[in-house]
């Protein structure tokens, strides 16, 4: 299959030359059919950020175009993709150039038309913060993007000033938003292209993966390709999740989720992490574990003795341009252990025995193999069924930054999978001190946003036991 498709790419100048690149495999796995990136988008990430004083909105996409035609020091465009739709040639996808590319359909002002569907909500637009900027951004996640076109957009909002206000009263924000398709690129490179705008000299967050010296680890390295398909048949036999939680994808309601938010030092989760010389996500993952089986037991929901959480995973030596150079795993979360401390060292034992192991270079492969095969046997193979719940975490500047000269004043980043049956999404982002959470919870799971909530509180609650010595 992968025979094939090299053959079509390299052949395709000649029979199509109206097409541009193929997508790279991982790419390619991430788009599974056509609607599913501009009708009814899944997979979509998107970087909300608010700015201090009005932006000019010229300006800024004067500033942006400028950025998508830089090159590189051979000549060639930087990001050629941020021009190109996607299209099914043979069962694979391939880039394809958008003949009447214009920045203004890309960079747009939140207008009366996405308003509306905010209608009904208690919003006061006139001071936005961090609670009414996520709603804005919530409101857009899942828009459709348009058909031939790149599917990105930047989205930016001015508050609404009150007439005969005085200047020296004026409180002028901006909410900066910027959504893609996950068939584009990672969080990593969303990241990098965005402080680029930005013009905000940041050093990013490099991963850090520490490959044990074993023996074993060396041999189970050697023999990768032999190993390969008893990793994967051990991951979906040990970590499906079989609980009240995890339901049929038919079931689900998807279009109608709760979307709550948190913000934490991130100092505070440091600390926890020092105190009990555990890792981040580690500190992370137990307070969500322990959030889900309160929740679960308030709800009076059969608690399963484990979960597994899906977590991406961004690779080493990331390239410049937009790419998905990423894996993932998945972790254990016991919901049996009574004593949050328990839960921390569970979940720590499980993440030294997945870094001891082959597991993220076997999920980085088989999401090539995958990827790599014809769409219509793709979008079979590539679905997340085995878990209940998704956490995707990024470091982000540690202190404030200004935007196109305009203080940032918070930031974060949500995601909507939509594809399987994942019913429970977290999401976090590091800036200038602060950690912002994001949780989506779909509605067949919790059904009001109050549940969502106090799922949220528990979650947080998990991180203060961590503190001192309790029993949750």
């Amino acid at each position: 299959m992968h025979g094939f498709r090299y053959i079509l790419f390299k052949s395709s100048w000649l029979i199509r030359p109206d097409l541009g690149k193929i997508l790279t495999t991982i790419s390619s796995s991430f788009v599974i059919k056509i609607p599913f990136v501009y009708h009814h988008p899944k997979n979509t990430i998107l970087v909300y950020g608010l700015l201090e004083d009005h932006l000019d909105i010229p300006k800024f996409r004067d500033s942006f175009l400028q950025l998508l035609e830089s090159k590189d020091l051979k000549g060639n465009p930087i990001y050629p993709e941020m021009k190109m739709y996607i299209k099914n040639y043979c069962g694979f996808f391939f880039w394809k150039s958008v003949p009447d590319f214009s920045i203004e359909n890309h960079v747009r002002i939140y207008d009366n038309s996405l308003l509306d569907a905010l209608a009904t909500e208690d919003l006061d637009l006139t001071e936005l913060n961090s609670e009414t900027v996520v709603r804005l951004a919530q409101n857009i996640i899942k828009r459709p993007f348009p058909v031939k076109q790149s599917p990105w957009e930047f989205l930016l909002y001015h508050n609404k000033i009150q007439e005969n206000t005085p200047e020296s009263d004026c409180v002028k924000k901006t909410m900066v938003a910027i959504r893609l398709h996950h068939s584009l690129a990672d969080g990593y490179s969303l990241f990098n292209l965005v402080m680029k705008h930005a013009g905000a000299n940041v050093e990013q967050a490099k991963p850090n993966f520490k490959r044990p010296r074993s023996l074993a680890y060396i041999i189970r390295t050697l023999l990768l390709p032999f190993w390969m398909p008893y990793e994967m048949i051990s991951q979906f036999f040990h970590c499906y999740d079989s609980n009240a939680w995890h339901l049929p994808e038919k079931t689900m309601a998807r279009d109608n989720c709760g979307v709550v938010t948190a913000t934490l030092s991130t100092q505070f989760v440091k600390n926890i992490k020092t105190m009990h010389q555990a890792s981040f996500a580690g500190v992370v993952l137990t307070a969500l574990a322990g959030g889900i089986r309160k929740t679960m037991i308030l709800n009076q929901v059969k608690l399963p003795e484990q979960i597994h959480c899906l977590t991406p995973l961004p690779l080493p030596n990331h390239p410049d341009k937009l790419r998905n150079h990423m894996t993932g795993c998945f972790v254990k979360l016991p919901l049996d252990a009574m004593d949050s401390h328990q839960r921390l060292k569970a979940v720590e034992k499980n993440l030294l025995k997945i870094r001891g192991s082959t597991v993220l270079q076997t999920n980085y492969l088989m999401n090539k193999v995958v990827g790599g095969t014809v769409s219509f046997i793709s979008k079979r193979l590539w679905k997340p069924v085995i878990c209940t719940t998704t956490l995707s975490s990024f470091p982000g500047p540690e202190n404030e930054i200004s935007y196109l000269g305009h203080r940032m004043l918070s930031s974060g980043f949500m995601g909507n999978v939509d594809v399987g049956n994942i019913g429970i999404n977290m999401t976090m982002f590091s800036y200038n001190g602060n950690l912002d959470i994001c949780l989506t919870v779909d509605r067949s799971i919790l059904e009001t946003k109050e549940q969502s909530r106090e799922l949220m509180e528990h979650i947080l609650s998990e991180l203060h036991a961590l503190t001192k010595d309790c029993v949750v």
